[in-house]
């Protein structure tokens, strides 16, 4: 037999996981609004990037990043490639590039990454950790973003989505990360965009985003927008961000 439980004051019954439901019991426990019958319609459209932006979903764990990054992604039917969906084939990682990459193309995707250690060149996908394949599928997603872009002036923009964006580095190694992504959308001449989702606001510094979107269980603020800035700050931010795109 169940017996009551006292919970500041609210008494109820932990009953057997095929038991009646306590919904209303938490609504009442908490003060909460009752969900709606059907969720409200939204347009997640006006968040897809514009040919050289790069959007940031950022926000608390289960705030909703995830599935506004899936409606986007929706909404991006071609020319796009999925970080988190790329392959690892079973090769050493200095061969698990598509052709008809150079031998110094890969090394500098892979040091523009954080990958320079010779060592892990000769290793598999499946020998390195976690934080390395991350690294290596973001290095391989660049290499297919300028295939993609090449010869494509004034046509389609290639658009990278990623979900948890630098999820299995450290703060140093995923500012490095974000900032070897931030150069290849500066130095693709407006032919390459991205869309991120990361829980780590703190990463705001290295990714540059022109458009920060943060989510918070059911509710979405734009805290920063391009198109609200003035036309100086916006050309000023674009000259720092191509002379960035020099540095590497």
């Amino acid at each position: 037999m169940s017996q009551p439980a006292l919970i500041h004051g609210f008494v109820g019954v932990f009953m057997r996981p095929n038991g009646p439901s306590h919904v209303q019991d938490v609504i009442a426990l908490f003060d909460l609004a009752p969900p709606p019958a059907k969720p409200p319609a939204f347009d997640a459209r006006r968040f897809l990037p514009k040919a050289g932006q790069l959007v940031l979903l950022t926000g608390p764990s289960g705030a909703g990043k995830t599935t506004l990054l899936r409606s986007l992604r929706k909404s991006i039917r071609r020319n796009r490639i999925d970080l988190d969906r790329i392959t690892l084939p079973r090769r050493p990682v200095i061969d698990c590039f598509d052709p008809p990459a150079t031998f110094c193309q890969k090394l500098s995707l892979l040091s523009r990454v954080g990958l320079a250690e010779a060592h892990t060149y000769l290793r598999r996908p499946e020998e390195i950790s976690e934080g390395q394949r991350f690294r290596l599928r973001l290095a391989i997603a660049l290499h297919r973003s300028t295939r993609h872009t090449c010869g494509r002036r004034g046509g389609a923009v290639v658009t990278l989505l990623c979900d948890e964006f630098a999820a299995p580095l450290d703060d140093i190694t995923a500012a490095v990360a974000g900032r070897a992504l931030r150069r290849a959308i500066d130095a693709s001449e407006s032919r390459l965009s991205a869309v991120v989702a990361t829980g780590r606001e703190q990463l705001a510094a290295a990714l540059a985003p022109d458009l920060i979107v943060r989510c918070d269980f059911g509710c979405i603020d734009v805290i920063g927008e391009c198109n609200g800035e003035s036309k100086a700050a916006a050309e000023s931010a674009r000259a720092r961000r191509r002379a960035n795109a020099l540095i590497r």
